[in-house]
C-alpha cells in the first residue's frame, strides 16, 4: 500500500513542478516586443517606428491599413510582402510561441504522469489480484456454512435425509436428542459425520440457525482458522462492495486531490491511456484557462498599430522609397509625415 501512495505522489509532484514553473513557461504572456519585432521597430509608439528607417539596404515603410475588413487586408499585404509587420504578424509570432511552449509543457507532463500511471495501475493490479483470492475463500467459506448449517439444524428441523451424510447425520441426531438438547446433540451428532465441525458452530441456536447472522458468524469461524479478524472483516468489505469499489475507497483519502479524478481508471490493472488521454484534456483546458492565448490587445506591441478595428499600421520592409502596395490593401506614406496624416486619419 505504501509503495501505491508512492506512486501516486509521483503523479502530484507534476502539479507542484508546474505551478513553480508557469511563471517562467509561460512569460511568453509577457512579451519581450524586441523578440516579436525586428530589431528595428519600437511598437510602443507610432513615431518610434520612424526612429530606424533603413537597415540592410532596405528601408521601413509605414502602410496605413483601413476600412472594413481590416485584418483581411492586413495579411493580405504580408503575403504580398512576406517581410511586412502588423499587429495580425505580431499576433501570430506570439501565438506560435505560446503554443510551442504549452505543447512541450503539456507532452513533459503527460509523459511523467504515464509513467507515474502505469505505477499505480501496475501496483493496484496485484493488491487487486490478492484482494480477489480473498473474495474467492470468503465466498467459498461463507458457501460451506451455509451448507453446515442445512446439513445439520436444517436436517434436524426438516427431519428428513437428502443423502448418504445427511442420513447418517439424521440417524445420530435422533438418537442424542432423546438424551440431550437439541443444541448439543446437533453438535454432536455433526462432530460424528462431518468431523470436528462443532467448533464453527459456536453462538448458533435452534432458535437463530436460519438467520444471516448465523451465516455470518459461521463463516468467521471457518476463516478464523487461518485468517485474524482485520482480514476478515476487509474480505467482508471486498465482497459487499467490490474489489475495485473497495480499494478506491481505501486509496481516495491517501491519494493527492489533483490525481483523484483519474484513480477509478488505474485501479486494479485499469486503463491507463484512458486516464492519460483525460489527464492531458484537463491540463491543457486548465493551463489554457489560468493562461490564456495572446490576442492582439493582449500584446502591447500589436496594440500600438490598431485603432478601434477600423485603422491599422504595418510597417513593409523596400527598396523603394514608395512600394507598390495594392490601393485595397493599404496606402504606403513617407516618413516625413507619417506622424500628421496618420493622426488625422484615425481621428477623423
Amino acid at each position: 500500500m505504501k509503495r501505491l501512495v508512492a506512486a501516486a505522489a509521483v503523479v502530484a509532484v507534476l502539479y507542484i513542478y508546474l505551478a513553480l514553473l508557469s511563471p517562467r513557461v509561460f512569460d511568453v504572456l509577457v512579451y519581450d516586443e524586441s523578440k516579436l519585432m525586428p530589431p528595428d521597430i519600437e511598437p510602443k509608439a507610432v513615431d518610434a517606428i520612424l526612429n530606424k528607417t533603413q537597415v540592410g539596404g532596405l528601408k521601413s515603410i509605414p502602410v496605413v491599413v483601413f476600412g472594413p475588413g481590416v485584418e483581411e487586408k492586413a495579411r493580405n499585404l504580408s503575403r504580398l510582402f512576406p517581410n511586412a509587420t502588423s499587429a495580425w504578424s505580431i499576433l501570430d509570432t506570439a501565438l506560435k510561441i505560446y503554443r510551442e511552449r504549452l505543447n512541450d509543457v503539456v507532452e513533459n507532463a503527460t509523459a511523467s504522469f504515464r509513467e507515474g500511471a502505469r505505477e499505480v495501475a501496475n501496483s493496484t493490479q496485484k493488491v487487486c489480484e490478492d484482494l480477489n483470492r480473498l473474495v474467492e475463500g470468503f465466498r467459498e467459506a461463507r458457501e460451506r456454512a451455509r451448507q453446515l448449517l442445512l446439513g445439520t439444524y436444517g436436517v434436524a428441523a426438516l427431519g428428513k435425509a437428502v443423502d448418504n451424510q445427511t442420513e447418517k447425520f439424521l440417524a445420530l441426531y435422533q438418537r442424542y436428542v432423546a438424551t440431550y438438547d437439541v443444541d448439543t446433540a446437533v453438535r454432536l451428532a455433526a462432530d460424528e459425520t462431518y468431523g470436528n465441525v462443532s467448533q464453527y458452530l459456536t453462538g448458533v441456536t435452534w432458535k437463530n440457525w436460519a438467520s444471516l447472522e448465523a451465516v455470518e458468524n459461521v463463516t468467521d469461524a471457518i476463516l478464523a482458522t487461518r485468517l485474524n479478524k482485520t482480514v476478515i472483516d476487509l474480505a467482508r468489505a471486498a465482497v459487499a462492495m467490490g474489489v475495485r469499489q473497495y480499494l478506491y475507497l481505501r486509496l481516495i483519502n491517501q491519494t493527492p486531490p489533483p490525481v483523484r479524478p483519474y484513480l477509478p481508471y488505474l485501479i486494479c490493472g485499469g486503463d491507463v491511456e484512458k486516464a492519460v488521454e483525460m489527464f492531458k484534456s484537463d491540463l491543457v483546458r486548465n493551463l489554457t484557462t489560468r493562461y490564456p492565448p495572446p490576442t492582439i490587445y493582449s500584446i502591447a506591441g500589436a496594440a500600438d498599430l490598431v485603432y478601434q478595428d477600423k485603422y491599422a499600421l504595418a510597417v513593409v520592409k523596400s527598396s523603394e522609397e514608395m512600394p507598390d502596395v495594392p490601393p485595397q490593401l493599404g496606402v504606403p506614406v513617407s516618413t516625413s509625415f507619417l506622424l500628421k496624416s496618420f493622426t488625422q486619419v484615425v481621428t477623423e
